[in-house]
């Protein structure tokens, strides 16, 4: 490689959307970047090819030429790329991705920053999008007055928010390299404290240290993941959400007391229970997964439970070491007493070798005792009331941590009740004796391949028209599903049945806590939603059950065009049945139903899935609302803009209200994951954003819409789905893609275990959405973002025409959407942001 002779500059990261910096923001900043950029070019230096730190300056400074619109710097980098080997090109990249890295991380640290003088500052005015800032806008709406305090309390206490971790593969780091950026994210903030000349060149000697280790590093994995590898990564997320979570929760208090009136001497301030609960895909997702087994999920689930009680036997232990407190110092209260003394003549072993004056420490014992008990409960060999003392669910162990705070706060120790012990409820409700509920995600084509079988099995073949097998998978199951154990199943059929053997086990063992939704993806009718029912009564019955282990919600997902325009008049068919509305009320009297903006924008394009989506949830919502049921919506978005990604919190403000009111669930997928739940304080500011944004649109509800408006959005839909159709329908289209993006090389790409088609066929309808968009965002051409949309406005707005009564061209209207209508202010803001990180001469 042929060292450049241009002054050797770092490459700086590609230009983007951003806020103006204040100078010493901005100061701070470039402070860290040329700190790392030039470390990491000493370490080029040290460990690559010789020349390469010149190299990958004089390509960069050419790539860059060359973005402005000068043609010679094009010409120069295709002649210099061209005469490159195969290992300097692959060692060029690696460099490039380095250099990206070190500038995020950057960012990143500035961002921690920025969020920690905000919260030092919102004594004076909370920062927006945190839930200080929701409280106040209830505040500007309702008032201050106790009323309006209760009100907001109120209101808080419905929200359900439940970000849903997924392995869907598009976090090309490997988990070695986020182990890397995350010493060296410590590193930058110990440096940034270290005063003393020695300890400082101790750390920029440890700063060294990890960058080398970071080029050295391998980047991808020789292999795929396996399931349990990708369930092993996500528990290095709950780290950070363990964190987080709590700290949610004080900032909802403190910022409720600075909103509102404080409580009056001998009034009780509200309570604030956390509004978070998470779930995960990783080990559930079946769909398209062949090694998500049955035996898989079972290992997930015990795997994950075991996490969760190992992080709550470490709280017990720390809060051990704290509460010392000795009843012959401080009479206990008597409810805590009382308890101890039921618990010592139902558990004695529990209590070896206890001082009984240290009350605390001796019902800290209980709860241990009761933790380890719990962790020995095993699906399918035993429950809790086979083992002695095991917590049966999570509302049973909070109650018994509940007892602590109680007495605490009847003591007199209100820090120690409102802190660490508090601090223990809110993860506790958040996380429970599972961590995260999981999901289990099936085809629809499967599960009726696998209910095809086993009605015939059963001697009561289901019928083949949908009206007929929606009634048909409606009915009960009789005692002949035991002849299905000496029955011959098709491979298919055998580990379907498993899992949903496996699902009862669960439910009998660990509770409903563990399990979240049983989703049907491609929904396209009623029959496919009744499936995984029909499934779990003959699971049950093949066990010897008369009746299945708990109401667990069924989810359809509904994913094409097509499929979100009807999802109203299924879910309409469903509750109009009083056996499945039955199953609904034993649920709690609440239907989840999923969207998917993955492959509604791979179907339709963007504008026309942005439509669809907002046109169905409105009508899930009147129809929820006329069935009187309580409606989440399932939001499957992805980190792309073209899956739905983008601003998170901007994104809920444009929702549609009734399909919001204070109920969210949303997958966080592939490299979202790192990008928030990486840094516990950005963690947090996360799901400040979410929570608030849910709470707004909730209080708010929707903003006026004159038909003229979402006549004109029609037609502009119509329109953009046309041209988008005529796009991917061209001849020779999948040639272009083929050759336009990294697809091949993504498909091979070892980054997720789940293969990128649903079938080997290479067809463009059997790619997966994700590898699909991910293709053309790698190319630069992030088409199913932007695609038909300035087409399908230009037509739409062409159709207004000024009048005596209407003087505004459809351009006007257009541009009032954008002022008053946040959905479309969405839209468009998206957009932007796929037109900026478009490469236009790609």
């Amino acid at each position: 490689m042929t060292p450049s002779p241009t002054t050797p500059t770092p490459p700086a990261a590609p230009a983007s959307p951003r806020q103006r910096l204040s100078p010493d923001t901005a100061h701070r900043l470039r402070r860290d970047q040329r700190l790392l950029e030039l470390m990491l070019g000493r370490v080029l230096d040290r460990f690559a090819t010789p020349g390469l730190r010149q190299e990958l300056t004089a390509t960069a400074d050419l790539a860059r030429a060359r973005r402005e619109g000068i043609a010679v710097a094009g010409t120069k980098l295709r002649q210099r790329l061209s005469t490159a080997s195969v290992e300097d090109l692959e060692q060029l990249a690696r460099a490039a991705a380095c250099f990206f890295d070190v500038n995020n991380l950057a960012e990143e640290r500035q961002r921690v920053r920025v969020l920690v003088d905000a919260v030092s500052r919102r004594r004076a005015a909370p920062y927006p999008d945190s839930v200080g800032d929701a409280w106040v806008k209830f505040a500007q709406r309702h008032g201050t007055t106790p009323q309006a305090a209760a009100a907001a309390a109120d209101l808080w206490q419905q929200l359900h928010i439940e970000p849903v971790l997924t392995a869907h593969p598009t976090e090309s780091k490997r988990r070695a390299v986020r182990q890397s950026l995350s010493r060296l994210r410590e590193d930058l903030r110990l440096l940034e404290t270290e005063r003393r000349p020695i300890q400082r060149r101790e750390r920029l000697d440890r700063v060294r240290a990890d960058l080398g280790c970071l080029w050295q590093t391998d980047p991808f994995r020789e292999r795929k993941p396996t399931v349990a590898e990708e369930v092993g990564r996500s528990l290095s997320y709950f780290d950070t959400l363990w964190a987080a979570v709590p700290r949610l929760c004080r900032a909802a208090r403190t910022g409720h007391a600075a909103a509102f009136d404080a409580p009056q001497p001998g009034q009780q301030a509200p309570t604030l229970r956390s509004p978070i609960t998470i779930g995960s895909w990783i080990g559930g997702d079946r769909d398209g997964n062949p090694f998500v087994t049955a035996r898989v999920t079972a290992q997930t689930l015990t795997r994950v439970r075991a996490a969760a009680i190992s992080r709550h036997l470490k709280t017990c232990q720390e809060l051990s070491a704290v509460l010392t407190i000795s009843s012959r110092r401080q009479q206990a209260p008597a409810a805590l007493l009382a308890a101890l003394d039921r618990a010592a003549a139902q558990w004695p072993e529990a209590l070896d070798s206890s001082d009984p004056a240290e009350v605390y420490r001796t019902w800290l014992k209980i709860i241990r005792y009761r933790l380890h008990q719990s962790d020995r409960v095993i699906p399918g060999g035993s429950n809790p009331d086979r083992v002695q003392g095991a917590y049966p669910n999570a509302k049973a162990f909070e109650a018994d941590v509940q007892v602590i705070a109680d007495a605490l706060r009847e003591s007199g120790h209100i820090e120690l009740a409102n802190g660490p012990v508090q601090d223990w409820l809110d993860r506790i409700a958040t996380f429970g004796l599972h961590l995260a509920r999981l999901d289990i995600r099936e085809h629809a084509g499967r599960l009726q391949r696998v209910i095809d079988e086993l009605s015939a099995a059963l001697g009561t073949p289901a019928p083949a028209d949908l009206s007929d097998r929606r009634d048909f998978l409606l009915q009960d199951i009789g005692p002949s599903a035991d002849t299905l154990t000496q029955t011959q199943l098709s491979d298919e059929t055998t580990e379907t049945l498993a899992v949903f053997t496996l699902l009862e086990d669960v439910g009998r063992a660990y509770g409903p806590d563990a399990l979240g939704a049983r989703i049907v993806s491609m929904t396209t009718c009623a029959a496919d939603v009744l499936a995984p029912l029909w499934l779990a009564r003959v699971a049950a019955a093949a066990a010897g059950h008369t009746t299945t282990a708990a109401p667990w919600p069924v989810v359809p997902l509904f994913e094409t065009i097509d499929d979100l325009a009807n999802s109203a008049t299924v879910l309409d068919e469903l509750l109009s049945h009083k056996t499945y509305a039955a199953h609904v009320a034993a649920c709690g009297n609440e239907q989840q139903c999923m969207v998917g903006y993955s492959d509604s924008a791979k179907d339709g394009g963007y504008l026309s899935a942005c439509w669809g989506l907002y046109q169905a949830q409105g009508a899930l919502a009147d129809t929820a609302d006329r069935h009187n049921i309580k409606l989440t919506i399932f939001h499957g978005r992805g980190g792309s803009l073209g899956r739905g990604g983008g601003p998170a919190a901007r994104a809920i403000r444009g929702l549609p209200a009734a399909a919001v009111d204070g109920r969210l669930r949303v997958t966080e997928q592939g490299e979202v994951l790192s990008e928030r739940y990486d840094e516990p304080k950005i963690a947090q500011r996360h799901l400040e954003q979410i929570t608030a944004a849910t709470f707004i649109v909730t209080d708010q509800g929707d903003p006026k819409l004159s038909a003229t408006w979402t006549d004109l959005i029609a037609h502009a839909s119509s329109e953009s789905k046309t041209a988008y159709r005529q796009l991917i329908s061209a001849p020779g289209f999948l040639t272009y893609f083929a050759h336009a993006t990294p697809i091949d090389q993504i498909e091979r790409l070892p980054i997720g275990s789940r293969p990128s088609r649903r079938a080997g066929t290479r067809e463009l309808s059997n790619l997966r959405a994700i590898p699909y968009t991910f293709a053309w965002t790698q190319a630069r051409c992030p088409v199913t973002a932007f695609y038909g949309l300035g087409h399908g406005l230009t037509q739409a707005a062409a159709t207004v025409t000024p009048s005596a009564q209407q003087t505004e061209t459809g351009f006007d209207q257009l541009r009032a959407m954008y002022r008053s209508w946040p959905w479309f202010h969405t839209l468009i803001h998206n957009a932007e942001l796929a037109l900026v990180k478009a490469n236009i001469d790609a």
